[in-house]
């Protein structure tokens, strides 16, 4: 069967042969090219995602806050399109695991999934705008133009309290053509589009409208003669880089279908396309092509069949396939914005040698790093006996990873950032306090300034050591110690981390005693005397006050222990996992994977606001996702119980009615993990 009565499906459209083309393209076949081949140390490896797709359609991907968002016709239940057979096309959403591959499915907007088609959407660079393709309706009822045909339009929607808000249709929608698979610039300047409005060079061209200053769409413009053909251009995508990628059935070269191409312009200004040939390409339809910021990951739609051997075939009529590319497609890079670290002291005289780190983050501020920069640490909530807190903290400069830069004479060091993007800049001196500061980059000419200020560090005679089971050597986490100065009386106190660590700075040298403390084991005392040219080293073993049960107790928990994670910031009515979620639940899963005879309870909870019975549906959701995800890192399900508990357990004063604070309110929306130690 021809593509593009399969295409059909994926367009809504219900006509099943494309308007006749008498223009033809003046364009230059000459410069029409393919993507230089990848090089054995730059390797492509393409999968189906199989978690994704089904015996349906399944297409046209998007990238949305940790995971993707994508079309499908999966649903068996349900109203039919008489056109195709299928049941009318909604969206879904995937999160991501941690290496970026979908972990799972669910439903994506109860408000914008309708009893028609929804189409490929985009969204803004923050998630609050959205704009989908959806079939011409009033009131949920469809409409059609002079010929019955009933087309299709671009929509546009704000994140609400609770749900996507649609705002109504775009200006350039008609009701006699249509306008199909939107995609939103990074700077939300320009949508592109493809339309078969009249015009074009035939079928459907690649079109874009650019934002007016009073923020309405302008007129949109064809793409032109070097993207569009007599044939047909959908699926736009534009690249943080500014990179035009889009699938043609009428490029010259052209492996078969629909081939996914990219718009290039080098440095003398000749424009050209560019297919982006095997293994992206088949002779297949192949479209609907996305790729991450860092040019390394991506997904694109193909109905490719299986090879000789039976693999590597789409298993329904459309199927999301993912690559990855071992160092990215460098070509692609966006473009840099010059930025400039500037690092003073409190009374702004300049700081040398201070080292400075660079780490992604997401726009809320989340840092997504490994742990060469942070480490998890358990620490006791203090208000509520037994229940601990999970904190990401950053590691002590020596057992961070290498520097990335090094701040000169005048306190600075320059960088390049990478337009649209978000970063911490982690910054410390010897004879300073670590700081750090968050870094949204925008678009704006000249150099972006990042002024950082360090605080003196107090004096440190440092004392670090690490506290043990006595026979076992077992790592206790959450020892209590207490030094005490002998000449002053002066007291200092800290305690060991999840790895039974602790560290420092004492403000006065000389001889202290320790006291080590930590309920179910008994106290221990020591002599340190605390120097000014080395860190004094203590090892000390703790004897369990009841046999077999140091290593639960060692290592922070035990049976009845709960694990709070309250640095989730979700929005209201968000049931997917944030990158913040899914850096949580990893920590729980190495939890878990460490005391393998434990259970445990996955509790979600939300603040007391709005409907009681929706705030229960919504925790419980987020409680399956958490279980979901990590049953999908490997932990047994048998393991693991998801409950929601909605607002009915508030931490603090706001009760329903009551007026708190955002920040107050937002104490109660957090994950608690209930452990369960095996009984004998």
């Amino acid at each position: 069967m021809r593509y593009f009565s399969r295409v059909s499906i994926l367009l809504f459209l219900v006509f099943t042969s494309l308007l006749a083309a008498a223009q033809q393209s003046s364009k230059s076949k000459s410069k029409e090219r393919f993507r230089e081949k990848d090089t054995p140390d730059n390797r492509v490896t393409v999968q189906n995602a199989l978690i994704l797709n089904s015996k349906s359609n399944d297409y046209s991907p998007i990238f949305y806050q940790n995971g993707i968002v994508y079309v499908s016709s999966r649903k068996r239940n349900g109203a039919q399109d008489k056109k195709t057979g299928e049941t009318f096309s909604e969206l879904y959403f995937a999160p991501f695991d941690p290496n970026g591959a979908p972990a799972s499915r669910q439903n994506f907007s109860l408000n914008i999934n309708s009893k028609l088609h929804e189409g490929p959407v985009t969204f803004n660079r923050e998630y609050t705008t959205m704009f989908y393709t959806q079939n011409n309706q009033k009131s949920g009822v469809q409409k059609s133009d002079q010929s019955g045909v009933v087309r299709l339009k671009i929509y546009q929607a704000q994140k609400g309290a609770i749900d996507w808000e649609p705002l109504g249709e775009l200006p350039f929608n008609s009701n006699e053509y249509s306008c199909v698979h939107p995609s939103l610039s990074a700077d939300g300047q320009r949508l592109y589009f493809a339309s078969d409005m009249p015009g074009g060079l035939g079928g459907y061209d690649i079109y874009y409208s650019d934002r007016k200053e009073d923020g309405s769409w302008g007129t949109p413009m064809n793409a032109g003669n070097i993207v569009n053909t007599p044939k047909t251009e959908l699926f736009p995508f534009i690249h943080p880089s500014g990179t035009l990628f889009f699938s043609s059935s009428g490029h010259e070269f052209n492996l078969g279908g629909y081939d996914i191409f990219y718009y290039d312009q080098d440095e003398n200004g000749d424009e050209s396309v560019v297919n982006m040939d095997a293994p992206y390409n088949t002779p297949f339809d192949d479209l609907g092509f996305i790729i991450d910021d860092e040019l390394k990951q991506g997904f694109f739609t193909s109905n490719r069949q299986s090879d000789e051997r039976g693999l590597n075939g789409s298993i329904g009529k459309d199927d999301i396939w993912m690559f990855s590319i071992e160092k990215g497609i460098q070509q692609f890079r966006p473009a840099e914005r010059e930025g400039l670290i500037v690092v003073r002291d409190i009374a702004g005289n300049p700081i040398k040698g201070a080292e400075v780190r660079i780490l992604k983050a997401s726009k809320d501020g989340f840092v997504d790093t490994d742990s060469s920069v942070y480490e998890i640490d358990l620490q006791p909530t203090g208000t509520e006996p037994g229940n601990v807190s999970l904190q990401l903290r950053p590691k002590s400069p020596e057992k961070m990873r290498r520097p990335d830069l090094y701040t000169n004479l005048e306190g600075a060091a320059m960088t390049g950032f990478l337009r649209f993007r978000s970063y911490v800049v982690l910054v410390n001196h010897p004879d300073y306090l670590i700081a750090q500061q968050f870094v949204n980059v925008d678009d704006e000419a000249g150099i972006q300034q990042v002024n950082v200020t360090l605080l003196d560090a107090p004096t440190c005679h440092k004392a670090v050591g690490t506290v043990l089971t006595d026979q076992l050597g077992t790592r206790i986490a959450n020892a209590n110690l207490r030094f005490i100065h002998k000449a002053t009386n002066k007291t200092q106190t800290t305690r060991t981390g999840l790895n039974g660590d602790y560290e420092i700075c004492l403000s006065e040298s000389g001889e202290y005693l320790v006291q080590v403390e930590r309920s179910g084991f008994q106290s221990a005392n020591f002599l340190l005397y605390a120097r000014n040219d080395q860190p004094d080293f203590h090892e000390t073993r703790l004897k369990p006050t009841k046999i077999g049960e140091e290593q639960p107790i060692a290592g922070g928990i035990s049976d009845g222990s709960v694990v709070v994670l309250d640095k989730i910031a979700f929005e209201p009515t968000q049931t997917t996992l944030n990158q913040a979620a899914i850096r949580n639940l990893d920590a729980i899963y190495d939890l878990l994977m460490r005391y393998p005879d434990f259970t445990a309870d996955i509790i979600s909870h939300t603040d007391t606001r709005g409907n009681p019975t929706r705030n229960l549906n919504v925790s419980k959701e987020r409680a399956n996702n958490a279980v979901a995800y990590l049953v999908y890192r490997g932990i047994p399900e048998g393991r693991l119980k998801a409950v929601g508990k909605g607002g009915l357990e508030p931490r603090n004063q706001c009760k329903p009615g009551t007026n708190c604070s955002e920040e107050e309110h937002r104490v109660n929306v957090r994950f608690e993990v209930k452990i369960h130690a095996a009984q004998p």
